[in-house]
């Protein structure tokens, strides 16, 4: 059985689909709906960060363990409003859990330990080459230097963390 459309009907879809369309319904047209405003976006995304304790960079790896591959330059461009994720609607749900731990990272670690190292070594008023003789790391002056400025990691770090509390 077919289902045939009466000529009237038809005729009136033809007449409209012929009709000439202005030039500002063509634009509403054209014009594609945002899911999301960007400045609702940011403040949500704003607020998540303040909430949570977190700069641009840990903000971007907990985004990134939770599944959105993103930088700290991402997130700042989601911040300025300058453009939005792919998938807006669905980092708005992200923003209302909380964010997984993330492990720091290695240059955050170094300049941590390089940080203590320089306390400890000041605390006692020693200079880096008989901090380096306590901790039975040689004469190499420079080896301390990288470690307090947080630019090498040693690979025996916790060792030397232990060394440097039994020596207080």
């Amino acid at each position: 059985m077919t289902h045939r459309m009466p000529a009237l009907v038809a005729d009136e879809i033809l007449h409209q689909l012929r009709k000439p369309v202005s030039a500002e319904a063509l634009a509403a047209i054209k014009q594609r709906q945002r899911p999301v405003e960007p400045g609702v976006l940011a403040e949500r995304l704003r607020q998540w960060r303040r909430a949570n304790r977190l700069n641009r960079r840990q903000a971007a790896d907990a985004l990134k363990a939770m599944g959105f591959a993103t930088t700290a330059r991402t997130i700042w461009v989601w911040e300025s409003e300058r453009m939005l994720p792919n998938r807006p609607l669905a980092l708005l749900e992200k923003l209302a859990e909380k964010p997984p731990k993330t492990e720091p990272r290695r240059e955050e670690v170094g300049r941590r330990f390089g940080e203590q190292m320089r306390q400890w070594r000041r605390k006692r008023g020693l200079n880096q080459r008989e901090a380096l003789a306590i901790l039975g790391e040689g004469d190499d002056q420079r080896k301390m230097s990288r470690w307090e400025s947080g630019k090498q990691v040693p690979a025996n770090m916790r060792e030397l963390l232990a060394k440097m509390e039994a020596a207080k």
